[in-house]
């Protein structure tokens, strides 16, 4: 416990600076007013990191290749370039397979058309051939 004269116990001064710049700077933010509006500060903010829906494809000078790596940078090159190759084969193969699919889909289709036309043939003649004896018989 502290004594009048602000020491503690043991005779020592507590530390009171830390608290008195505590109690300034809440102080501080309590009586501060604001500099600009919250809205004015959200509007000049982009919105979007990448803007253009639509970029221009990189040039010839845009790529660079990795120069401060264990491995020898014409490697780590190589397989950056293999790696933005495949990112931009993926929509074309994702349509790729898309059309490949409605082919085999369409062609499953015909098949069962065809089955079914071949089933309804022989139920027909089937039909046409007791229809055919019965009136060879003479029971028709």
């Amino acid at each position: 416990m502290a004594d009048e004269t602000g020491n503690d116990d043991d005779g020592n001064k507590p530390d009171t600076a830390h608290e008195d710049a505590v109690r300034e700077a809440e102080a501080g933010l309590l009586n501060a007013e604001p500099t600009e509006s919250a809205d004015a500060a959200l509007s000049d903010a982009p919105s979007e990191p990448y803007d253009d829906p639509f970029p221009e494809p990189p040039t010839e000078g845009d790529f660079t290749m990795a120069d401060n790596t264990a491995v020898n940078s014409q490697i780590t090159d190589a397989v950056t370039q293999v790696n933005v190759k495949v990112l931009g084969d993926a929509p074309a193969m994702a349509m790729g397979a898309l059309y490949q699919s409605a082919a085999h889909a369409a062609g499953i289709l015909f098949e069962n058309a065809v089955a079914q036309q071949q089933s309804s043939q022989t139920v027909h003649q089937a039909i046409v051939a007791a229809i055919a004896t019965r009136l060879t018989e003479g029971r028709g």
